[in-house]
């Protein structure tokens, strides 16, 4: 298992990997049944409690929405710094 950061050499300000071997994936149960593990690919947002937060399966023929990502993420901090809810598709409401 490589560190995305060391790898690149760019510093990212929270953890990231690219589990090759599969050891977080079959930890987690995130192996996908019946499928290759080559042609599934996901985003998962793990607390620092080790409880899984968030999981964004898509083919290997679909980017990824790194939008998408960013605003789960800021929900999150939301949600947590004012203990509130946040609605789908916040913030993105009009």
């Amino acid at each position: 298992m490589d560190r995305v950061d060391k790898k690149l050499g760019i510093e990212i300000k929270f953890p990231i990997i690219a589990d090759d071997m599969g050891k977080i994936g079959t930890l987690y149960g995130m192996i996908h049944p019946g499928k290759d593990t080559n042609t599934i690919r996901a985003v998962f947002i793990i607390e620092p409690n080790g409880i899984m937060s968030y999981i964004l399966y898509y083919p290997q023929e679909t980017g990824r929405n790194t939008d998408e990502i960013l605003r789960v993420f800021r929900a999150f901090q939301t949600a947590d710094k004012n203990s509130v809810a946040t609605p789908a598709n916040w913030p993105t409401m009009g």
